[in-house]
């Protein structure tokens, strides 16, 4: 026990130097120069606190009450996020205090009574008596609480031995300890520099854990600290603005889903204070400062989803600020400004969600606001790693969707475009009402009115109404299977190598170097489940195809799941691939269909192998394929670019059929599919503006990837299969089943191909 005392008297010793390193002002408070002098005070606290430890290990658990709480009151300070503590402190820290085990009413008392109140006693908290813990009525303001403050001095960590002692006492001691817990939390809380608040409420937040609701209501002080809480927000100029906004408000919410769960009237009044005291007033004063308004964009989140339909009260101030920020502000940070557009647009979406009967009144100044974020982000040139980018556009489609659900009248406006542009096509624009003389320029509809009929068609075809039936968390543990992917990067593709990694697979991503292939591989690693591997491959080149296909083969004897995704859409019409053919039939159906070949022994000798073909829905656009417009000439020139597409989703769909017509016997199962009407990036040689039209009616990458999902992992068997979204048995058009097309395609490939690879020329015969 000597020892202990020794200890013990060494690091009060030494914790009592602390205030002397900056001419006696307060820790927390130090200037730059002197909190350099802080890291060789921090090693003596480590040798403090091991000793401390190795006296605490040799007296065992034998420790009366007092001897407990000046353990307590000494380590309890090096717990926190403080200056004066580091990682290694704060472990020994909280071995010491593992050490005292339950926390016994006697000690907690001790430690508050004789090592938390002597400090604060000379600046009592006007607004609650010291003896009861109760609100004082009709309490005089001053200023008195302020003029001593001797527990910044001298009592640095306090605030850690308040938290840590609250933390760990028993519930049922709460009410009895109340007293002499609620008088120091307020001053912290009350206090005139933004990091004590901090402090005040990360101390809250811990009695919140451990007091009854009828407590709080019955002293009074859930108002106290309902005052207190707002209070710390009312100057948001300060450098920690910020963090007591992210702090404060989720402790002022639990502040009232603990004290008025049930009470309406008065849960709608505070939260609406938060609104109007705090975050408008917020918005007026530190709008300059974007890391503010990210924050409280942040936290009206929650405010807004508390407040559910009551939030339609404050449209008219947080709709026209939400939409602001959309747009970019001016010298500020990009990676600050993106950060501050994420956060609107997910506030504006649940702001939308939760006030629907109000928007259409809205629906001008947020699709403004939308469509001016969307060009920025589409023109200007990235700053980012694309990552925040892409998240962005995800949430404004979102909102965009939501726009069209609560706004019949901008669906009405569309419908009407269709019709208007069907008159156009078919020449007869003497039936337009004057009122539309402006649609009048056939020059600049007639290339808009393909897109929309094509886009309507696609929202009748592929939008099913039911939810999908089938979902990700329903594939099986594919632990010890091996799995190919093209295109892996983005997109659909990207979506099923997450998917497989979860459910332990061995994947292998086969894509064309890029920095797209270099992020995608960084997300995926994040996952820790599976294996990734990562082969470089350019389809628009058979020469690289078969270098990937060997490199693989060089690696696995078997191969589970092969997902054919890559593929080309509209690109410009002069590109080709290095061997002479339209890029897109050439990548879509020449080299997949040959990459697929160079794989297929080790396909057919695994049990149960897989080949999912991602195809489409506008193979039944063309009944057959024209072999010569696939190569440079006047033909290819000549043939629209939609049809074009659809004959090289056609001749992977003819390749797939044969797949399984020669091999179903053998275990082969070869299925083709359409995944939806998906938002990736396949439109990205277009326009912005034509991107961002035609990814309003899309579905996020998640969704395409069901279908293929299910396919590559559903115990039925699909082979010879075409299906639809979401995991649905369709039939395809009757051509692509034509044996004698399929015959034809299957002996074409292997001509075209076979310079490449001679082995594919055993597969020639059946």
């Amino acid at each position: 026990m000597q020892d202990l005392k020794l200890a013990l008297d060494d690091l009060s010793s030494h914790i009592t130097t602390l205030s002397t390193l900056n001419g006696g002002e307060p820790p927390l408070e130090l200037d730059t120069e002197s909190s350099a002098r802080l890291i060789p005070w921090k090693d003596f606290t480590l040798k403090f606190l091991k000793s401390l430890k190795e006296s605490l290990d040799n007296c065992g658990v034998n420790l009366g009450s007092s001897e407990q709480a000046r353990v307590i009151s000494l380590t309890a300070i090096f717990v926190g996020q403080d200056n004066f503590t580091d990682d290694n402190c704060r472990a020994l820290a909280n071995t010491c205090l593992d050490s005292i085990g339950i926390l016994g009413k006697t000690t907690a008392a001790c430690v508050l009574n004789d090592h938390v109140k002597p400090l604060f006693q000379a600046s009592v908290h006007p607004g609650v008596h010291l003896d009861s813990g109760r609100i004082k009525h009709n309490a005089i303001s001053v200023q008195n609480m302020y003029d001593e403050q001797p527990w910044k001095i001298n009592g640095a960590g306090c605030w850690n031995i308040l938290k840590w002692t609250l933390l760990n006492m028993d519930s049922h001691d709460v009410e009895t300890l109340w007293p002499l817990a609620i008088p120091p939390l307020l001053t912290l809380l009350d206090d005139y520099k933004p990091v004590y608040k901090l402090k005040g409420v990360d101390v809250t937040q811990a009695l919140l854990k451990k007091a009854p609701a009828s407590l709080l209501s019955r002293t009074g002080v859930d108002e106290l600290l309902f005052k207190s809480l707002r209070g710390a927000l009312l100057n948001l100029t300060s450098d920690s603005a910020p963090e007591l906004l992210r702090m404060t408000i989720p402790c002022y919410l639990a502040l009232i889903d603990i004290v008025l769960p049930n009470d309406d009237l008065k849960r709608y009044t505070k939260l609406s204070e938060i609104i109007t005291d705090v975050i408008i007033p917020g918005w007026l004063y530190a709008s300059s400062r974007v890391e503010v308004m990210v924050e409280s964009v942040y936290v009206l989140s929650f405010v807004v989803q508390a407040l559910g339909a009551g939030s339609i009260r404050f449209l008219k101030a947080i709709i026209p600020q939400l939409t602001e920020n959309l747009f970019p502000k001016e010298f500020s940070l990009a990676h600050t400004t993106g950060k501050l557009q994420i956060a609107s647009a997910k506030c504006l979406l649940l702001v939308m969600t939760n006030a629907r009967p109000r928007i259409p009144y809205w629906r001008i100044r947020i699709l403004d606001g939308l469509l001016r974020c969307w060009v920025e982000i589409n023109e200007n040139e990235p700053t980012d790693t694309g990552l925040e980018r892409e998240e962005l556009k995800e949430h404004l489609v979102a909102i965009f969707r939501e726009l069209l659900a609560t706004s019949q009248g901008l669906l009405e406006f569309l419908d009407g475009g269709f019709k208007v542009s069907d008159q156009i096509a078919s020449r007869d624009v003497a039936v337009i009402p004057a009122s539309r003389s402006f649609l009048l320029n056939t020059t600049m509809l007639e290339p808009i009115y393909e897109l929309f009929y094509r886009m309507k068609e696609a929202w009748r075809q592929h939008y099913p109404a039911d939810p999908p039936t089938w979902k990700q968390s329903d594939m099986p543990d594919l632990t010890g299977k091996v799995v190919l992917v093209t295109g892996g990067s983005s997109g659909i593709g990207f979506e099923m190598c997450k998917a497989f990694l979860n459910k332990n697979a061995k994947v292998y991503m086969v894509g064309r170097q890029s920095d797209r292939a270099q992020m995608a591989l960084a997300s995926l690693a994040t996952i820790k489940k599976g294996e990734l591997k990562f082969i470089e491959i350019n389809l628009r080149s058979l020469d690289s195809t078969h270098t990937a296909a060997r490199e693989f083969l060089s690696q696995e004897q078997k191969l589970d799941i092969l997902v054919n995704n890559a593929a080309e859409f509209l690109p410009p019409i002069d590109i080709l691939t290095d061997e002479g053919y339209d890029l897109v039939f050439g990548v879509n159906c020449v080299a997949t269909c040959f990459f697929t070949l160079c794989l297929l022994p080790c396909l057919l000798r695994t049990h149960n192998a897989r080949i999912i073909n991602i195809a489409s829905e506008v193979h039944k656009w063309i009944d057959q394929i024209d072999y010569e417009s696939v190569v440079e000439g006047e033909k290819r020139r000549g043939m629209d670019q939609f049809v074009n597409y659809g004959q090289s989703k056609l001749g992977l769909m003819l390749f797939s059929n044969e797949l399984h017509r020669r091999y179903h016997r053998r275990g082969l199962t070869s299925v083709s599919l359409h995944p939806g009407s998906i938002r990736t990036n396949c439109f990205r040689n277009k326009q912005t503006w034509l991107q961002f039209i035609i990814h309003l009616f899309m579905y996020p990458t998640e969704m395409g990837a069901i279908t293929p999902l299910w396919a590559a992992t559903t115990g039925e068997d699909l082979s010879g299969r075409y299906l639809l979204p979401w995991a649905r048995v369709a039939q395809c058009a009757s051509w692509a089943e034509d044996v004698d097309q399929m015959k034809k395609l299957w002996s074409w490939i292997i001509d075209q191909t076979q310079t490449f690879n001679p082995n594919i020329t055993q597969f020639r015969e059946e």
